[in-house]
């Protein structure tokens, strides 16, 4: 049997605020949870960057959620063939592996993860580089943004983060990146950039 947790009535909606990593960049959201499951992900009004306001990858989070292509459980890929295996199965075997690999210093040993600005992720990853200071970790995620990093390097002196005011901003070109949508702070600058579209105020900004 399972124990319903305390205070929770069911059929009544409850809402979680909680945070999307996406290119290392977090989203502040706000989740609706029916009996437990979550069916709809909306911005956290009290983000002083969204407002409210969400962006299609947060969205779509809940899709990715239910999808029945989803992995769900353990696969060993042995031979070209994926077999089925439980988490027992896979506990042995890391456990196995990473014994093995302490003894060089983890020479051998690669870690692949997705780009992250949590500070549990970053303390994890030290205390893994401690225990293997051989290993390599590499840090992926397909909307990377080490070009602006390095273009902030050669302008600045130093790996910064650039931070757009587009309210003040009469005529914003894009090239390569649409601040709009594609922007880690999309939500602030849709917000900055509709703040000069009132023609009755003055002129408008132009993009």
């Amino acid at each position: 049997s399972v124990s319903r947790p305390e205070g929770l009535i069911a059929g009544k909606p409850q809402k979680y605020a909680t945070l999307m990593e996406l290119g290392g960049m977090a989203e502040s959201l706000l989740v609706t949870c029916f009996d437990g499951r979550p069916i709809k992900v909306e911005g956290n009004p009290d983000s002083p960057q969204s407002k409210g306001s969400s962006t299609v990858f947060a969205q779509s989070e809940t899709l990715s959620l239910y999808d029945p292509d989803r992995a769900v459980g353990v696969v060993e890929r042995k031979d070209g063939k994926r077999y089925a295996r439980d988490w027992q199965a896979f506990i042995e075997y890391s456990d196995t592996v990473l014994g093995q690999a302490q003894k060089d210093g983890g020479a051998k040993l690669r870690v692949l993860a997705d780009v992250s600005s949590s500070a549990a992720r970053k303390s994890l990853q030290e205390k893994f580089s401690a225990l293997y200071p051989k290993s390599r970790w590499y840090d992926y995620t397909a909307n990377s943004r080490d070009n602006v990093y390095e273009g902030a390097r050669i302008a600045f002196g130093e790996v910064v983060r650039p931070h757009f005011d587009l309210t003040k901003a009469n005529v914003i070109v894009c090239l390569d990146e649409y601040l709009l949508s594609e922007h880690p702070a999309s939500l602030l600058h849709t917000r900055d950039w509709a703040s000069r579209r009132d023609p009755a105020a003055g002129p408008m900004n132009r993009l």
